[in-house]
């Protein structure tokens, strides 16, 4: 199973007094907001004011070995054992403290006695106390905070509205959650885990690839549990309580950096299928691609529609695409609006795995399967250097951390052990996928596989209907990255807005000007980086070396390693040191095996 450990141990922390607010609570929930619009009406709010004169009485601490925290508008600077619910919304601002081994024993009447210090000075005002699941409960042991009026639903990277987004939904149950974050990790990155295979051999590759889901899986934790003990329901939170305000904008920059890669890799697969890899790319420079176009020439040479064409096939399929099928998806203001395409490309997504298992499968009873390479090949300088960059596609494939917290935050139980379940289901659900997928396609085309398994789908497969089955395989998936791009993009545009006009007076979705700038200086980019970037393998080899090391590994090492409140124990720790040794290496020879094998060999 894919476990590092149910619970995180927790030392005994030193007491605090010091009360007061920070400011980047506010900040926190204000990213939490799926749209700007929400972010503004949050922002000029007055029941969020953040104040910092919150006190508390000595002695109702004097006899609790955690860190005492303080709730201004049911907003907490974290905590470890004190919980805390917000008070009525019309309050502008509320400071309330409550120890939960009174509530348990007590009902909703007799809480009133645990608030302490209201700044309105009304001590006989009834607490909004709730169960996990909304409901009003007798005898509490846990708390969602809700500030009345507000809903409770999700936030992170594609959160919602209210307290970490989600309209005011929280009723998801473990079996859509684990839908959910499964979708978010199943991506572009199964393309190229087959070609991993090729470099590491059979069984290496499959154990790295079960090592990297075991690490992710470690990686998610730490952010499931410091959220859930501090209540802070956004990545950009976590990072921001630990590392400081400047955090926030290299956090952006790696979500950015991560989901224009992402595009870029979408649309490079888009003109493998469609026009092949047989053009010259506009640098005129040659590159590792070339040495994989005489497999492939693409649909459109195959079906015979553009035989013999003059015209530079590639890029003008790359740009088609873009201004006829992409352009009119990525105009829509709303992600919801995309709800039907994504359950499709889910669908579509699958029937690729299925048919590429099925395939590997009749082959292996027909005989017809070669015993695969075992060991890596380090029989020169390129094998050597192409060894570091099977680590950036394997931790791009897994990634997903950045919409971890609006799953989280949409959960009906929303329990640190109820995400964990579901973290782990869907880890272990896609990571018998990742294994399944490129394993059949290894056995199937062994030492030709391509850094885009789906360039091999051209060739007799030994089977009845084998060119059917290929386009099948190969139009499906093309439809699958259709659906998935505009949704991607969307996160691209939020993040590119924040960063491009962080003063900006209008939200984005009421500025047509503003919305359609960013939207096409997002597309041009994306665009230019596809008809550029020779390959998949050097997409990925320079997303998952920079933004994906920092999202998956750095950012929760440095959570674990900057802990204050006693979350972790020394193990935690010494895995996270761990872990920011081993994305430093990665990023280094990611990096450079990547432009190494784009520029260098490919000219040899």
């Amino acid at each position: 199973m894919l476990t590092m450990g149910y619970f995180f141990p927790r030392k005994e922390a030193v007491t605090r007094t010091d009360m007061s607010v920070t400011p980047w609570v506010r900040d926190s929930h204000l990213m939490a907001a799926r749209d700007a619009e929400q972010a503004q009406s949050l922002s000029t709010d007055p029941r969020f004011t953040i104040g910092d004169d919150a006190e508390t009485h000595d002695d109702d601490v004097s006899d609790v070995a955690h860190e005492v925290v303080v709730v201004t508008n049911g907003f907490r600077s974290g905590d470890l054992s004190w919980q805390q619910q917000a008070k009525s919304s019309s309050s502008p601002v509320t400071t309330t403290l409550i120890r939960p081994g009174k509530l348990e024993s007590q009902d909703n009447s007799d809480a009133n006695n645990e608030f302490d210090n209201r700044e309105d000075g009304s001590e006989d005002r009834e607490p909004m106390l709730k169960s996990p699941s909304g409901a009003a409960s007798g005898k509490i042991k846990s708390f969602s905070l809700e500030p009345s009026g507000h809903g409770s639903g999700g936030g992170g990277g594609g959160g919602h509205h209210g307290l970490g987004g989600g309209h005011g939904f929280a009723g998801a149950t473990v079996s859509s959650g684990i839908f959910n974050l499964s979708t978010s990790i199943i991506g572009a990155g199964i393309m190229g885990l087959p070609a991993t295979l090729n470099v590491l051999g059979l069984p290496l590759g499959v154990l790295l690839l079960v090592a990297m889901g075991l690490l992710t899986e470690l990686s998610i934790e730490v952010l499931v549990n410091a959220s859930a003990v501090r209540r802070i329901w956004t990545y950009s939170g976590l990072v921001v309580e630990d590392c400081g305000q400047r955090s926030r904008l290299v956090l952006d920059l790696a979500v950015l950096v991560n989901n224009v890669g992402m595009c870029t890799v979408y649309l490079i697969i888009v003109a493998d299928v469609v026009a092949g890899t047989s053009w010259q790319h506009a640098t005129s420079s040659p590159v590792e691609a070339m040495r994989e176009a005489s497999l492939h020439e693409g649909l459109l040479a195959e079906w015979g529609l553009v035989a013999g064409a003059w015209w530079p096939m590639r890029p003008i399929v790359i740009i088609s695409t873009m201004l006829l099928v992409l352009a009119p998806l990525v105009s829509l203001k709303h992600v919801d609006s995309l709800h039907y395409t994504s359950a499709l490309s889910i669908l579509l997504a699958v029937v690729f795995v299925v048919i590429t298992v099925a395939v590997a499968a009749a082959q292996w009873v027909q005989g017809r399967i070669q015993l695969p390479r075992m060991l890596p090949a380090c029989s020169s300088l390129k094998d050597l250097t192409g060894l570091f960059s099977v680590i950036p596609v394997m931790a791009t494939a897994y990634a997903c951390h950045y919409n971890v917290h609006s799953i989280f935050v949409e959960l009906k139980e929303r329990t640190a052990a109820t995400m964990l379940r579901v973290t782990r289901s869907s880890l272990l659900l896609c990571t018998t996928v990742y294994v399944l997928t490129s394993v059949s396609a290894f056995l199937l085309f062994g030492s030709s596989t391509a850094s885009d398994v789906l360039i091999n789908f051209d060739r007799d497969l030994g089977l009845p209907l084998s060119s059917l089955i290929n386009d099948t395989v190969r139009v499906t998936y093309v439809l699958h990255i259709v659906f998935v791009f505009p949704v991607i993009f969307y996160s691209l545009r939020i993040i590119a807005d924040d960063l491009i006009f962080p003063g900006a007076e209008k939200p984005l979705l009421e500025d047509d000007r503003r919305f359609a700038v960013v939207t096409v200086g997002g597309m041009v980019l994306v665009g230019v980086g596809a008809v550029m970037v020779p390959n998949i393998g050097l997409a990925f080899d320079i997303t998952g070396a920079t933004a994906t090391m920092l999202l998956a590994f750095v950012f929760p090492a440095l959570l674990t390693l900057k802990d204050r409140l006693g979350l972790f124990a020394s193990w935690h720790r010494a895995v996270a040191h761990f872990l920011l040794v081993f994305a430093a290496i990665v990023s280094v020879t990611g990096l450079s095996s990547g432009l190494y094998h784009a520029f260098v060999s490919s000219a040899e």
